[in-house]
């Protein structure tokens, strides 16, 4: 593991690493692993604990928790040039996500509901996309100088005053709804010294030095922040999944989170207008090019590949190079090329569609 930044780690942890972690490990199963590890041995006062048929010395499995912690924060550190981004992306890398949030806002009406945005990824990338586009945002936090968590600002909305004072507000039109259910690489857990609660506070970037970073999953002895606000964001989520009309668009989530996997599928048993749109490249058939045309699709054995099977019209997956984010944005209609004429057309159809599905075709796009 690379040091950044004088973020170091000793030699016993550096060969703790080496025993523990291979290329195949799924880092953040680890360190779900080294956390429960963390908590039995504090729980009962233990001097070693034993992890994955390693036994671990106690301040060095703490070590090791910050490490990886630190480690998977800095890795989440996007965009990068590592390896080359393809033309345009290698100029300007998140292109494809500003066009992709222009896009989606400028179709829809301006008494919809907000856009809302439910990550599970750490990185900073979408907030980033947002504010070079200069699309207003709530994130949960409040504050300036120190941003701190507070989830009543998701119930804030902006508005614009005509010139004078004169007249009625107007609601500002692009406005989005970001979660992030999982945590982030730039947030820390705070202590109060006078009354000693903990709090979630934002910070600049990757953990240096001694922070960590709040990525799921917490550290047991912040408890009370394991709860808050990532429980809140999944109460968020069902919520929203189970508002009329709603449309769910999952983009580059594999169905590996068994606790988000039930809510998408308890909200489609109990939402007969939720329409699931899945994008995903790679995760449906193990070779494409290899299908017969004209006969049925061998769907690979993943959660992906196996929801495509799903005979229900209210669930498509696209896949192949069309799904890729960076080609996904040009496949929205992109409504400020289009006329007036074409703007309600467009919006009659996704009217249509939403309210009266089509009969089951094959959900997979070639």
């Amino acid at each position: 593991m690379a040091d950044r930044d004088g973020l170091e780690v000793s030699a016993d942890v550096r060969s703790l690493i080496k025993s523990l972690v291979s290329a195949e490990t799924d880092l953040e199963a680890f360190l779900g692993r080294v956390v429960a590890a963390r908590s039995y041995a504090h729980a009962f006062d233990l001097k070693m604990v034993e992890v994955t048929g390693t036994k671990c010395k106690i301040e060095d499995l703490d070590s090791l928790f910050h490490a990886v912690n630190r480690g998977l924060a800095w890795a989440c550190d996007l965009p990068r040039q590592d390896p080359p981004l393809e033309a345009p992306f290698d100029e300007d890398p998140l292109l494809a996500h500003r066009e992709f949030f222009r896009r989606l806002l400028a179709a829809r009406r301006p008494e919809a509901p907000r856009v809302r945005v439910f990550t599970t990824n750490y990185d900073t990338v979408i907030e980033r996309s947002l504010d070079e586009a200069g699309i207003q945002y709530f994130d949960g936090f409040v504050g300036s100088v120190r941003r701190r968590i507070e989830l009543a600002s998701y119930e804030q909305d902006l508005y614009t005053a005509p010139e004078g004072g004169a007249g009625s507000l107007r609601r500002v039109h692009d406005v989005v709804h970001l979660y992030k259910m999982h945590g982030s690489l730039t947030w820390r857990v705070e202590t109060t010294a006078a009354l000693g609660t903990t709090t979630v506070v934002q910070s600049d970037g990757p953990p240096t030095g001694a922070e960590v970073a709040v990525i799921y999953p917490t550290p047991t002895k912040e408890a009370d922040v394991l709860g808050h606000p990532y429980s809140d964001f999944l109460r968020s989520f069902s919520t929203a999944l189970i508002q009329p009309e709603c449309v769910l668009l999952s983009l580059g989530y594999g169905f590996a989170d068994e606790h988000i996997n039930r809510i998408i599928f308890d909200a489609l048993s109990h939402n007969a207008s939720l329409q699931l749109f899945v994008a995903d490249p790679n995760s449906v058939v193990d070779d494409l090019k290899a299908a017969t045309p004209g006969e049925p699709i061998e769907r690979s054995d993943s959660p992906v590949g196996r929801l495509s099977n799903v005979q229900d019209p209210r669930i498509s997956v696209l896949t192949g190079s069309n799904a890729r984010f960076t080609e996904l944005a040009d496949l929205l209609p992109d409504v400020s090329e289009m006329t007036d004429r074409e703007r309600e057309e467009l919006k009659e159809a996704l009217a249509s569609a939403l309210l009266s599905p089509a009969e089951p075709d094959p959900p997979v796009d070639q």
